[in-house]
């Protein structure tokens, strides 16, 4: 189960990006925003996580 936070946390942050920038009209922008601040989030926790892991032994 704690293999799909990384995701989870990416696909949330993702959405409240959008939510924020609700004022930019164009849909391109914000498929690119939502996959750049998807990737972004899911690689930084993923990377934190597997780091925490190698330490917390």
């Amino acid at each position: 189960m704690i293999r799909f936070v990384p995701g989870l946390a990416g696909a949330a942050l993702a959405y409240v990006a959008l939510v924020l920038i609700r004022w930019i009209d164009n849909g391109w922008v914000h498929a690119a925003l939502f996959f750049a601040v998807y990737l972004f989030v899911a690689v930084a926790v993923d990377k934190a996580m597997t780091g925490y892991g190698r330490n917390s032994g």
